[in-house]
């Protein structure tokens, strides 16, 4: 067995089995250990590719995001390619679009997709709910665990059952915010990375800015 190391942390491992007729020895082993040396680096390469690869896509998708605000004005054809970007850059998860009138403290959801349909949901007054903590802080929030608890905790309830893993980024125009983007996984936890976070927070972003 042949360690591959990097910085004191295994990081993979070369097995070496021989027949009787054949030992193993230092001539046979020292090619092996060159080659172990060598895969913490290719590996670090491997990751800064598919890095590179997702902040390209991501890149792709919000560009395509802004042509379209800038040549329509049709709400639905937004969320509908909102929601495309979300489902080709993190998955099929719920996704939500809420949008938030100041002058009645009210938030509707004209777009919701929760796997089986999309729906509207009337609107509801500005409360305890995890959006409404997006309206007031202008500020993302992610939780992938423990989410009841966490959301107790900034002092928000949920209405019906709550999702193992929530995301959510406010939309603001002009230093005031308008709605938000949700999307959600009711059976598992840990489902969005920063990775995710930094995306749907760049795709709000540039929905407020148009």
């Amino acid at each position: 067995v042949v360690p591959a190391i990097e910085d004191v942390v295994t990081v993979g491992v070369i097995f070496l089995g021989a027949t009787e007729e054949q030992k193993i020895n230092k001539n046979l082993l020292s090619p092996v250990i060159a080659l172990a040396e060598t895969i913490p680096h290719a590996l670090e390469n491997i990751k800064a590719v598919r890095a590179t690869q997702q902040r390209l896509r991501e890149l792709e998708a919000i560009s395509d995001t802004s042509q379209l605000i800038s040549s329509s004005s049709d709400l639905q054809e937004l969320y509908e390619v909102l929601h495309k970007q979300i489902r080709e850059m993190i998955g099929e998860v719920e996704f939500a679009v809420s949008l938030y009138d100041p002058e009645t403290q009210t938030i509707a959801i004209p777009y919701l997709y929760n796997r089986e349909s999309i729906e509207q949901v009337e609107s509801f007054p500005l409360g305890e709910g995890l959006i409404s903590i997006l309206i007031r802080t202008h500020q993302p929030l992610m939780l992938v665990e423990d989410t009841e608890r966490r959301a107790r905790s900034l002092g928000a309830k949920f209405i019906g059952k709550p999702a193992k893993s929530w995301l959510g980024c406010p939309l603001v125009i002009g230093g005031e915010a308008v709605g938000a983007i949700i999307v959600q996984d009711l059976e598992k936890e840990n489902r969005f990375t920063q990775d995710d976070l930094r995306f749907v927070t760049s795709l709000s972003a540039q929905v407020g800015g148009a």
